[in-house]
């Protein structure tokens, strides 16, 4: 067996886990949007991360497969099956156009929606997933054997591959790729010329689109009267200005300058009953996170109603979010509907 062959089966094994893992949580992601239930931000992560890890791997195993292939062609002769021919054709392009609108949809390329690319995405998967069954099924045996001689003592001068030196290499390529997305991002927060155009994760169901005449924002719990707000009231008011990044737990992060009502100005004017523990923030779509007080009295923690100077977008949270520094993006909460506050005693 030539090294260019043991080396595309290993690659081949590389690549195994993470696509599993790609399609698992993929498929699992599916499931909690279909139920409109919350997505576990965990599941995102690694989601992508397995996604983007697999990428070296499988340009890697691309190109040592086709350079497989043309030896064994000019060798040998084409002796598979016109079938087969077309099977690995068809699972290399749907393999490449899933991998390719994921990471479209991974770098926002289309600010304002992906809708298409989400569709793309998904049913590639889907189309790949029994190609990739019936890829497995042909050579993981032989993929295994290659794999149990390769790994053995080499001669000397010879190439040796062990584990080790595979955790060296996965562990680079994490690296790279993590420097490589979070220089991509600080680039973006500097030349970015839209101020929404950033990338957009949703921890929900999916976006919502509250109407901004009938939206109406409710501070209520522990206060002495339970208090709406409509979009032109929190407009009437001066807003407040504040810069900082907006930091997602998959990775990107974006310097914007945030204008809306410091959270504590609207908490005051529903006149809050004992002596304020944590304030809960609910969206339209239910989905719901506490932030504690030393959190709440940040002036940069706010109603948002704009980001560099323009209204939020509406897979942004439009007509308003929370925003607050420090605090994680899966817990700055678009489509704010409700603040209710919780006292001691």
């Amino acid at each position: 067996m030539s090294l260019s062959r043991s080396s595309n089966n290993i690659l081949g094994l590389l690549l195994l886990p993470l696509l599993g893992f790609s399609l698992l949580t993929g498929f699992a992601i599916w499931v909690f949007v279909g139920l409109d239930v919350l997505v576990p931000i965990a599941l995102i992560s690694i989601h992508a991360y397995a996604g983007l890890l697999s990428l070296p791997i499988l340009a890697a195993k691309l190109w040592s497969g086709v350079l497989s292939w043309r030896r064994r062609t000019a060798k040998q002769g084409i002796r598979a099956s016109p079938g087969l021919h077309l099977l690995t054709l068809g699972l290399v392009l749907l393999t490449l156009v899933m991998y390719g609108s994921g990471v479209l949809m991974y770098a926002n390329f289309t600010p304002g929606g992906n809708a298409v690319y989400k569709q793309v995405h998904l049913w590639s998967a889907v189309l790949v997933t029994p190609l990739i069954t019936h890829h497995l099924y042909l050579y993981l045996h032989r993929a295994l054997e290659v794999v149990g001689t390769t790994l053995a003592p080499s001669p000397a001068g010879g190439l040796r591959i062990t584990r080790g030196y595979l955790i060296r290499l996965g562990g680079a390529m994490f690296v790279l790729l993590a420097g490589a997305r979070g220089a991509g991002s600080f680039l973006e927060s500097l030349g970015s010329e839209d101020p929404n155009d950033f990338p957009v994760t949703l921890t929900s169901g999916g976006a919502d689109r509250p109407d901004p005449e009938e939206w109406r924002l409710l501070v209520s719990g522990d206060v002495a009267e339970p208090t709406r707000f409509s979009l032109a009231d929190l407009h009437g008011a001066a807003l407040n200005r504040s810069t900082y990044s907006l930091d997602c737990i998959i990775g990107w992060s974006v310097v914007r300058e945030w204008g809306g009502i410091p959270v504590m100005d609207l908490i005051r004017r529903a006149q809050p009953r004992g002596e304020i523990v944590s304030a809960v923030f609910r969206s339209t779509t239910g989905y719901e996170v506490a932030l504690p007080l030393e959190v709440l009295k940040e002036r940069g923690t706010m109603v948002t109603l704009e980001v560099g100077g323009v209204p939020l977008a509406s897979e942004h949270g439009f007509p308003a979010r929370l925003m607050a520094p420090g605090v994680i993006g899966e817990k700055c909460v678009k489509w704010l509907a409700e603040i209710e506050i919780v006292s001691r005693g």
